[in-house]
């Protein structure tokens, strides 16, 4: 062990070292933990549970809902009626709130329980003059820990001794080579401080905690930024939420406008009515008109029409429609290895127009493979680095790279986990490849010396023996090795190696040329003499190693591009090695879109700006660098998804539209200020989770194509009827609200299971992002839904003049008109499926069994509901049995809108045609054409 640590500015004031060989003491350790608390960490979500569900109903369409509702319960009561309209908006309001929660809670209870897995981590430490092995959150200020290779710092502290210790601090600081620590105790005192977060890839050491839990600096760096960035969370709202809160104003408008209309318009018959001679009646009896309570109750009913009008307006289903198709999309996007924390980042995502992304561990597989060997003068390549198990210099090479080296290898889960240094366990993983055990050469040759790598000297040095031969082996920087060697191994044998510089020289430009890292291994066979006059050191295998990029990322950038996403890779990386990685993606199409990120932030702020917008790589980049891209980007009303996994990315993923942690490396406060965890580190599963976002969007323009068809022509229908007086009194509209609540909430309910199930298409990452900037309800949307809703609208207002031809309105005339809305909209389902004319709504539908199922419950419970008969169908439906043969002419003239949906699409397909531009140069990259209109693009 190397110096003991005695300068006391390292330690926190009061701080006092105990004994290294007894540690604390079992009543230290409490009192320690009462005086500095625990090292786990707090939950995400200090607010109590109750207040987090109040919150669900503060969304403008909730708040809405429950004005409706109280209105019409008012007036329903002064009526004498049960509030039937009432109650069923508040249960819907209940439901679809309470199942937002529940989603929420639920996956913020899988985030704790990912969380809690660093606790778990079992730690050695120094307790009442034992060695003990507890977890993670059991630590205390004090506490001795004894740390090797492969152990994750739980806590803050400093080191007291340390033999050759090499650090991973980059969840830290993002540095993505090992640090050396320790040493002296003359050394600066960073040197001698470790951090929680940080891991140990070689040597050993003892050290005291000096911080724990929120004390930490993984915490404390960078709570107060994450506080302040939580606080503009709460004025910042997701694109669905700001398309969610516009769509409410509008309806709310609409209702209001068409309430006063109807109110206007039953005052205006009531005098033409009076004009005429007529009597005005009140649910079939005669009325005087004065200052009495009869006239009251006449005004209250007009009210509650007025109400209706509202209650028809508003779209009851969509809270749970968009609830449902969250839940749904998140459940989806976790089978692809994704922990969705915020159910809203399930369509945020899908609305991304750039991802900013880290390289290591996300583009690339986070660990060091061999790419290259050079030895025996020859070059061997990816693809037959594992095909030299029969080659003369493999035992040398085996004994050099297994008992030069402090690293293991396990297998685990179907791949090999690295334990110590990357680039040793490497070697150790291509000897495995090749079919050999580094553990038999480890058990067979005898160690004798061991001098571990150095920065300083950049070399490894052992002497073992092996089969009664001894053995100088060296493993290190090229130019070091190469320097000491006088020979070098060839097919022929040893030679001098002053022939070869050259050539060796290429191959390790080649190797760099290629953003790979060179190694050298290195002989000397050694005599009994005490001095050797003469050393034999011979040059052996030079290796290039890197880390690969991942399987299947490049084909997934190239499906960004073409679903019109930008991907920036955000990297720490050096600008040769950045640029040689983003080739092997074809992420760049000229080196200008590489940019050094001190060059970048040197530039004026215009500039800045501009260059945000134009580079695909940020190299020599550290954490804020990466959150200031995001400002910039965003502020050009672009929609950013970033990945981060170090403390010091949690600013950037909190700022992002979408912050996507590391699930394996990424550290504690990354993945508490993000809103979807990435279980399997892998830039594809980001892709995939894009897409499902995406198909979110359809699925509920598809519901709100569907429920807004519902609502516009029930509205238009009581309105219009109202009018015309094509209603069976005065204030009683020709739908009941009953009728018009199975139809908006109850159906619509099964519509959303219906519409949301449908699943991803390939379509959809061929399309440019909405981004924030496409409305909601396009221009092909309200055109279909204005069609249909006319359509609707005019079918029942004939039907209802041809049933009242005789001047009454039976209850089996009211259960028709009934049936016969609620069928419209069963085929209208299949109509919503298509959101653009393009598409045929029939396009897969055989495959979506839960679609066609769904249709068939609510044809069912309609027929269940009209042939109940007796008082309960009466009373509280209106309706009575009807014969079969009625129940097959309202099937097949219902029928009818699937045609004239049908027909709609192909005339509006023929009108894009002619419309559509003859384009004599490329449109610009901001907008799409398609169908013949111009797509403004975020």
């Amino acid at each position: 062990m190397q110096g003991l640590v005695t300068d006391p500015t390292l330690l926190p004031a009061g701080l006092v070292v105990p004994p290294l060989d007894s540690g604390l003491s079992s009543a230290q350790v409490e009192q320690s933990r009462a005086e500095h608390g625990s090292n786990a960490l707090p939950d995400s979500k200090s607010e109590p549970w109750w207040r987090q569900y109040l919150a669900g109903y503060q969304e403008p369409t909730i708040l809405l809902l429950m004005g409706a509702a109280l209105i019409a319960t008012t007036l329903s009561l002064l009526t004498g009626k049960p509030p039937l309209d009432g109650i069923a908006i508040i249960i819907a309001v209940f439901i679809a709130t309470t199942v937002n929660f529940v989603n929420e809670f639920r996956a913020e209870q899988d985030f704790e329980r990912l969380k809690s897995e660093f606790e778990r981590i079992l730690t050695t430490v120094v307790r009442d003059g034992k060695v003990e092995r507890i977890t993670a959150d059991q630590v205390v200020v004090g506490d001795i820990i004894r740390i090797e290779t492969g152990t994750l710092i739980p806590a803050d502290g400093v080191i007291l001794q340390s033999v050759e210790l090499m650090i991973d601090t980059a969840p830290i600081d993002g540095e993505s080579m090992p640090k050396e620590k320790g040493g002296d105790s003359t050394g600066e005192a960073e040197q001698h401080v470790l951090l929680r977060g940080h891991r140990v890839t070689q040597g050993t050491a003892l050290m005291v905690i000096t911080a724990v839990g929120t004390g930490t600096a993984m915490w404390t760096e960078v709570v107060n930024r994450l506080e302040e960035g939580r606080n503009n969370d709460l004025t910042e709202r997701t694109p669905l939420q700001e398309r969610l809160d516009h769509l409410a104003s509008l309806i709310a408008r609409v209702g209001i406008f068409a309430a006063l209309g109807v109110l206007l318009a039953l005052l205006a018959r009531t005098g033409l009515i009076l004009a005429g001679g007529h009597d005005i009646t009140l649910h079939g009896t005669p009325i005087a008109l004065g200052f009495n309570g009869e006239t009251l109750l006449l005004l209250v009913e007009y009210l509650l029409v007025a109400v209706t009008i509202v209650v028809v307006a508003v779209p009851e289903g969509l809270p749970f429609a968009v609830t449902i198709s969250l839940a749904l999309s998140a459940r989806a996007i976790a089978r692809d290895n994704n922990l969705v924390r915020k159910p809203k980042a399930t369509e945020t995502i899908g609305q991304t127009n750039v991802i900013c992304t880290d390289k290591t561990g996300t583009l690339t597989e986070n660990r060091m493979t061999v790419q290259q060997v050079y030895t025996y003068h020859q070059r061997f390549e990816v693809a037959q680095i594992a095909a030299f198990k029969d080659h003369p210099a493999l035992p040398m090479i085996a004994l050099t790279a297994a008992l030069d080296s402090t690293a293991s290898i396990e297998p685990r889960e179907g791949r090999m986990e690295y334990i110590g240094n990357p680039t040793e366990s490497a070697l150790l993983a291509w000897l495995d490849v090749n079919g050999e055990d580094y553990r038999r050469w480890r058990q067979t040759a005898t160690l004798e010396k061991q001098s571990a790598f150095s920065s300083t000297r950049k070399t490894m040095e052992t002497i073992v023996s092996y089969e009664g031969k001894r053995y100088r082996l060296i493993k290190g920087a090229p130019e070091i090795v190469i320097a000491q060697c006088r020979l070098i191994e060839t097919a022929e044998g040893p030679a001098l190696i002053e022939g070869f510089h050259a050539t060796l020289h290429a191959e390790l430009e080649a190797m760099s040329g290629q953003a790979m890292r060179t190694l050298a291994l290195a002989y000397e066979p050694l005599t009994d003499a005490l001095n050797n006059p003469m050393p034999e050191l011979r040059l052996l295998a030079l290796f290039g190693l890197a880390d690969p990029v991942r399987e299947g990322v490049a084909e997934a950038i190239q499906q960004c591009r073409d679903a019109g996403i930008s991907v920036k890779m955000i990297t720490g990386d050096n600008i040769a090695t950045a640029t040689a990685i983003s080739r092997q993606l074809k992420l760049i199409d000229s080196p200008d879109q590489v940019v050094l990120a001190s060059d970048w932030r040197v530039m004026p702020v215009e500039q800045r700006r501009k260059t945000a917008m134009n580079l695909r790589v940020l190299a020599r980049a550290v954490p804020s660098d990466k959150e200031e891209l995001v400002g910039l980007l965003q502020q050009a009303r672009l929609v950013v998804t970033v990945t981060g996994d170090g403390v010091n990315d949690a600013p950037a993923l909190q700022k992002a539209d979408v912050g996507v942690a590391m699930g394996i490396r990424g550290t504690d406060i990354a993945k508490q200020a993000s809103d979807i965890v990435l279980l399997d580190d892998n830039f594809r599963s980001i892709v995939r989770a894009v897409h499902w976002g995406r198909a979110l969007f359809e699925n509920i323009q598809s519901f709100i194509q569907f429920q807004l068809t519902i609502n516009l022509s029930a509205l238009a229908i009581v309105f219009f009827a109202t009018i015309l007086g094509l209603t069976p009194e005065p204030g009683e509209p020709p739908l009941t609200v009953i009728q018009l609540l199975w139809v908006n909430l109850i159906m619509d309910t099964l519509a959303v299971l219906a519409l949301c199930l449908e699943p991803p298409v390939p379509e959809q990452m061929t399309r440019k992002p909405k981004g924030r900037t496409e409305p909601f309800i396009t221009r092909q949307m309200w055109t279909s839904i204005f069609t249909m809703a006319l359509f609707f609208t005019v079918v029942i207002l004939g039907l209802l003049a041809f049933l009242q031809r005789d001047g009454a309105f039976s209850l089996r005339d009211s259960t028709v008109v009934f049936a016969v809305y609620v069928f419209f909209q069963v085929f209208n389902e299949v109509n919503a499926r298509s959101i653009d004319p393009s598409r045929s709504p029939f396009k897969g539908i055989l495959r979506n069994r839960s679609f066609l199922l769904i249709l068939a419950l609510i044809i069912v419970i309609q027929v269940v509901i009209t042939e109940i008969g007796g008082t309960v169908g009466e009373f509280v439906f209106r309706t009575e049995p009807l014969p079969v043969e009625v129940w097959l002419l309202i099937l097949a003239g219902t029928s009818t809108a699937l045609i004239f949906g049908e027909t709609m699409r192909r005339i509006r397909r023929a009108v894009a045609v002619q419309r559509k531009p003859v384009l004599t140069s490329p449109p610009s990259p901001l907008s799409v054409y398609r169908d013949g209109e111009s797509e403004r693009q975020a």
